[in-house]
């Protein structure tokens, strides 16, 4: 399938309505998927289900997007505090540390 789609994006769409067959598709190499409980089949293929399929495929990429910029922020945030000359300590509820960045580390 990777191999198709360096050429034409590959959409899969199931016939079975839970999803796990698309996600297995996506994962090894198809664009999209959209199972089978989205599809309205009394309509023709060109008609409002192309149109809703296409909405699926936006809005998946959107947030595909979104989850890109929070991992990217992330990261971001994680270099800050192990860069920071400044000790940094978590801890949860019961006072117990479950963080502490480099320089926290060095004044213990």
């Amino acid at each position: 399938m990777m191999a198709v789609q360096s050429v034409a994006p590959v959409l899969i769409l199931t016939g079975l309505h839970d999803g796990a067959t698309g996600f297995a598709a996506v994962q090894k190499g198809a664009r999209d998927f959209l199972a089978g409980s989205h599809l309205d089949v009394r309509v023709a293929p060109a008609g409002p289900s192309v149109t809703r399929i296409e909405r699926h495929r936006m809005r998946r990429e959107v947030s595909m997007e979104g989850a890109r910029e929070l991992t990217a922020s992330e990261d971001r945030l994680q270099r800050l505090i192990a860069s920071s000359a400044d000790g940094i300590i978590i801890t949860d509820t019961d006072g117990i540390v479950v963080f502490a960045n480099p320089a926290a580390e060095a004044l213990f």
